[in-house]
């Protein structure tokens, strides 16, 4: 699959298996008292001070939202991937074939990774999320 963007892979500061391919044009610098929190709510600028950071802000379908990454010292839940990892997850998926969806949903088995793409607006911050095979996959 071929996109025309500048792609970047987060990890889940907490989860090292959640991974998403994003677009680097949709991040944006930012004052952490100008991000959404789950709920849709504002960090409050006396408790966050003049904190900068990196977000993507976006409509969940019911709440703005904030994806912030960086370090935990910035209130972030990602980091971008290490250049190793980033490379392999960007250059698997440049070889994948468009998604079919179903019902909103489209998984695309790669040699390593699965890449899942939705339609829907909760994860309309990324691309797609990538997972990492497990061994245990059986091979079609």
């Amino acid at each position: 699959m071929r996109e025309d963007k500048d792609l970047r892979v987060i990890v889940s500061i907490w989860d090292d298996n959640e991974m998403y391919i994003i677009s680097a044009d949709d991040v944006a610098k930012v004052y952490l008292y100008d991000c959404y929190d789950q709920y849709g709510q504002k960090f409050d600028e006396d408790e966050v001070g003049d904190i900068e950071c990196e977000a993507i802000q976006y409509w969940d379908g019911c709440n703005n939202r904030s994806v912030i990454i960086g370090g935990v010292e910035e209130g972030a839940e990602y980091e971008y991937a290490d250049d190793e990892l980033e490379n392999e997850i960007l250059k698997e998926y440049s070889n994948i074939e468009a998604p079919e969806y179903k019902a909103g949903i489209a998984i695309v088995k790669g040699e390593k990774y699965y890449f899942s793409f939705s339609l829907y607006q909760k994860q309309n911050f990324c691309i797609c999320e990538v997972s990492e095979k497990s061994p245990f996959d059986e091979e079609e």
